[in-house]
């Protein structure tokens, strides 16, 4: 039959072309069970668990969990290819403290000799993010509390969006947050010079764990760009349209009842309502950067469909060239080249 279709739900401004598709450049869910090696959803950033840390009931799944503030998961991917330009992060987080005695950082890398960006709790509960560069520090922190003192009893979703021309922007589940900033403004993000590798439950303290995260965190997504306030939101609570503008699904012959996987979240439903450019399936929402296939058949079994558009080679079919929706891959040797088959002719 047909190559396979992969696409990714990304938000509506955006266009993804070719092998590297959507803009999620790593994505911990942090679902293992045991062992020390941390997936990565996307690509090849898996990474090995340095220090104490266990797995906990999540969120989402599972989640990794720092009691004693000696685990972290160093990032394979250095700061420079990660913060030289805008980016997004998102993650679920339960602080052991709301208010700790010291900063605590999910996410970053610091060094006295070079550039850095971090992004925590401080000791009276508000959300922190900084970027610093050429030895001027950027900042804006949530103007109130988002945790109370003591153990948080529920996950709270945090994420941050950087950028030249917006600057930092925080959010907490899913929606922007009003924040005191410092010089969040005329960020020339293409001068980052570190090349450290960050961390995950702490900072890339000049080569060490420096302020340990202890607490749960869980589903940690990173964006190779600033997302827009709509796909913060989505990160937050999915959204029931999967939205992949110029795909044409509808007049490459995408169809209600056929099956529509969400990749990166494993769950899946028969399309309910279908448009060119937006697929809506039961039981399945979606997170920016979310890769997903449509099927020919009502069930997942059924072989992958080629009824839309093939963004895995960067290309898009031609709807005048379609056979009933479909696109003709080869030709019917045993016919003398004069029927279109759906797969690889064979002789008999």
């Amino acid at each position: 039959m047909g190559g396979t279709a992969v696409y990714t739900h990304i938000d509506d401004d955006h266009l993804a072309y070719g092998t590297h598709i959507g803009p999620l450049e790593f994505h911990y869910k942090f679902n293992e069970t045991s062992g020390v090696v941390v997936a990565d959803a996307v690509y090849n950033h898996a990474s090995t668990i340095t220090g104490t840390t266990t797995w906990a009931t999540g969120q989402l799944d599972n989640c990794i969990s720092s009691a004693a503030g000696t685990g972290y998961v160093p990032v394979p991917a250095t700061s420079l290819s990660l913060f030289n330009s805008g980016f997004s992060i998102g993650c679920w987080v339960k602080p052991d403290d709301g208010q700790p005695t010291t900063a605590q950082y999910f996410f970053g890398v610091f060094t006295t000799s070079g550039d850095a960006f971090y992004f925590g709790v401080d000791p009276t509960g508000i959300i922190r993010a900084v970027y610093y560069i050429g030895g001027v520090s950027h900042m804006a922190y949530t103007t109130a509390a988002v945790f109370a003192n003591g153990a948080a009893a529920t996950f709270t979703h945090v994420g941050v969006t950087v950028s030249d021309n917006r600057g930092i922007t925080v959010y907490i589940d899913g929606a922007a947050v009003a924040t005191t900033d410092t010089r969040n403004s005329g960020l020339n993000m293409s001068a980052w010079t570190e090349t450290a590798y960050p961390y995950v439950l702490g900072l890339n303290y000049n080569g060490a764990l420096g302020f340990a995260f202890y607490g749960d965190l869980d589903d940690l997504r990173f964006y190779k760009r600033p997302l827009s306030a709509q796909a913060m939101e989505d990160m937050y609570s999915g959204n029931a349209t999967l939205t992949d503008t110029g795909s044409l699904f509808k007049t490459l012959g995408v169809i209600t009842g056929v099956y529509c996987e969400n990749v990166t979240t494993s769950t899946g439903g028969a399309i309910t309502a279908v448009t060119d450019d937006t697929i809506v399936a039961t039981g399945v929402t979606w997170s920016p950067g979310d890769t997903y296939r449509t099927y020919k058949t009502a069930t997942k079994s059924s072989v992958i469909s080629t009824m839309a558009t093939d963004r895995s080679r960067g290309w898009k079919s031609d709807p005048e060239e379609l056979v009933n929706g479909w696109i003709a891959e080869d030709v019917d040797l045993d016919d003398h080249g004069t029927k279109k088959v759906f797969g690889p002719g064979q002789p008999e």
